[in-house]
């Protein structure tokens, strides 16, 4: 009796699985199992991985990828040294059109060698990932390398797309506009412990921005922990080049915990160039970037970008502003460090046009603002690219916390922003062993 009494409930319970999705996921192996990996997509179910053994994957099967709106997760069965999607220049890796989620996500593959050259509609954007329709998937320890378009080389989020990146890098991919990511008509991915080097654009040499995270939400950074190096903003003939890492018209995205290192425009904004966009830009560091104009970051008419506990250091400009250009309303500036910045023509070394600066250290000081310090920084080792500084710094407790973000709670190492009830100037915070030192 005991056992058919226990029979009705087992069914129940299996009953409950199926109708609620707890039923235990189908792996699907490729070649194992599936010839190709849209094979392998075509048979899956919502829930269920796609684990692609090493090789170099290509042609009919393995390029152009649609995801066909499924929550899936495709990932490799050891890192992206050993498993690589070449498109060989015949097409993308990726097409997300049908609104897909978070919920579907690629994990550990090297994309490379993808290409989308029409110009002028979606059939130019993206070399290897186009996210459109609101598309939005999940990539996680992926490299992409060496893809082209005609905007967003290496990826396009557009039309209130949200994808997010953590842990890529995205490497020599070369565009028109976008080195290596676009993002368009309100869409705003998320980008977490990115590395961006070597990539090239005329116009945003590795990411361009227009009418981009528009609508971000109050969730944290948009750009979050990401290295910017050896990126090019390139146009020889005319210098209208901008935005050797990061363009933006119109964007709004929030920038936290990055370096901008070794960047180049032929034009304006050695890392940054800001056109009616109000950036956040917190504890960044730019360092030895270059341009014509605005060494390090070029504000652009109506920009009013917010630069908050940034060091801006040894950024060349060779006419005006070897750290920061801004004209009109001006960058609000605050809890900085400008210093060692150079502009060849002797027009303003640090920086030049209308700024606001509350509690920073500036070489060779500032008219417009409060607490600004003219004494040396005291970096540890700035020829070996140390940029934090001594505890007995002019920056040590000159901060001030009004506007400084909620969650800005660590500074550029990782460490505690605040220390003993008080915040210094620049990307690295002093840690005192005691308060009162």
């Amino acid at each position: 009796m005991a056992l058919l009494r226990t029979v009705p409930k087992v069914l129940a319970l299996l009953v409950f699985a199926v109708h609620t999705g707890t039923a235990r996921a189908s792996v699907l192996n490729v070649p194992g199992d599936y010839a190709t990996i849209q094979h392998a997509i075509d048979a899956a179910d919502d829930g269920d991985v796609i684990v692609v053994a090493p090789g170099i994957y290509s042609g009919p099967g393995n390029v152009e990828l649609n995801a066909l709106g499924r929550d899936l997760t495709i990932r490799s069965a050891s890192g992206p040294d050993s498993c690589i999607l070449d498109a060989k220049h015949l097409g993308r890796h990726f097409v997300f059109v049908t609104g897909e989620t978070n919920d579907f996500v690629i994990d550990g593959f090297t994309m490379r060698n993808g290409s989308a050259w029409e110009a002028g509609s979606a059939n130019g954007e993206g070399g290897s990932v186009l996210c459109d329709n609101g598309s939005s998937p999940v990539f996680r320890n992926c490299r992409f390398v060496r893809n082209a378009a005609y905007a967003g080389g290496a990826v396009i989020a557009r039309s209130s797309s949200h994808p997010r990146f953590e842990n890529c890098t995205f490497e020599q991919n070369r565009a028109t506009w976008g080195g290596a990511v676009g993002v368009i008509d309100f869409s705003s991915p998320s980008l977490f412990r990115c590395s961006f080097k070597n990539n090239s654009a005329q116009i945003g040499g590795a990411i361009f921005g227009w009418f981009g995270w528009y609508f971000s939400d109050d969730s944290g950074p948009d750009i979050d922990q990401c290295e910017f190096a050896g990126n090019e903003a390139l146009d020889t003939v005319t210098m209208a080049s901008a935005g050797g890492a990061l363009y933006l018209f119109r964007s709004y995205p929030y920038v936290s915990r990055c370096v901008f290192r070794g960047n180049r425009a032929e034009g304006a904004g050695g890392a940054l160039h800001s056109h009616k966009s109000n950036p956040l830009l917190v504890s960044c560091l730019f360092v030895d970037n270059e341009a014509i104009w605005g060494g390090a970051c070029y504000n652009h008419p109506f920009s009013i970008p917010a630069i908050v506990n940034c060091t801006i250091v040894n950024n060349r400009a060779k006419l005006a502003a070897g750290g920061l250009w801004s004209t009109h309303l001006g960058a609000t500036i605050t809890n900085c460090v400008l210093w060692g910045n150079h502009a060849s023509t002797g027009d303003g070394d640090q920086m030049w046009g209308s700024s606001f600066i509350f509690n920073s250290v500036v070489e060779g000081g500032w008219p417009d603002g409060w607490e600004i310090s003219e004494e040396d920084p005291q970096f540890l080792d700035p020829e070996a690219g140390d940029f934090r500084v001594s505890p007995r710094s002019p920056c040590v407790n000159l901060g001030f916390m009004y506007y400084v973000p909620d969650d800005a709670v660590l500074d550029l190492a990782g460490n505690a922003r605040v220390v003993c009830d008080a915040i210094d100037a620049g990307s690295f915070e002093v840690q005192l062993a005691a308060c009162g030192e």
